[in-house]
Formats: C-alpha cells, sequence, structure tokens
C-alpha cells in the first residue's frame, strides 16, 4: 500500500498478459490488502486498484502490526467494503 502506482502498474501488466496469453474471461486478478491506521489511504488504494482492473479484493481487517489474537476491524472492513464495486 505504501507504492500504489507500483501495485496499479503490477496489475495492469497482469491482466494485459492475461489477455494477451488468451485467457481473458477464464483467469483473474486479484489483491488482498490489510488496512491502514489511515482508513482514507486504504479507501484510496482499494479505489486505485479497481481502477487499474483487479477483478477481486480481499480486506485483512487487521493492520500489518496487529497480532492474530486481537479480533479484526469489523467497522473498518464495513467502511470499506462500501467502497468496493468488484466482489
Amino acid at each position: 500500500m505504501e507504492k500504489p502506482e507500483l501495485v496499479c502498474d503490477i496489475i495492469r501488466a497482469a491482466k494485459q498478459t492475461i489477455k494477451d496469453d488468451g485467457y481473458e474471461g477464464r483467469r483473474t486478478m486479484s489483491v488482498k490488502i490489510r488496512i491502514h491506521r489511515d482508513l482514507e489511504q486504504t479507501r484510496r488504494f482499494v479505489e486505485a486498484v479497481q481502477e487499474a482492473g483487479v477483478d477481486y479484493i480481499t480486506i485483512h481487517g487487521r493492520l500489518k502490526s496487529t497480532r492474530s489474537t486481537i479480533p479484526v476491524n469489523v467497522d473498518a472492513v464495513a467502511y470499506l467494503r462500501q467502497c468496493v464495486k468488484v466482489p
């Protein structure tokens, strides 16, 4: 999430490769992200990868530094879900 432009370039290149190899419509591109402390930064990232052509987004409800014993931030996931237009 610290380099959204790079991630978007990778998504576009992968989508083009899928198309060039004849797999368009049969292969998908997905990203899995963790939430950032600044939810607006996370929202902007989600919007950017969608614009780049990602087919699926998985939002992990913890910060990168949050231990797995801590419950996920359901409110953050619910907020971000409103911004996601892909499955």
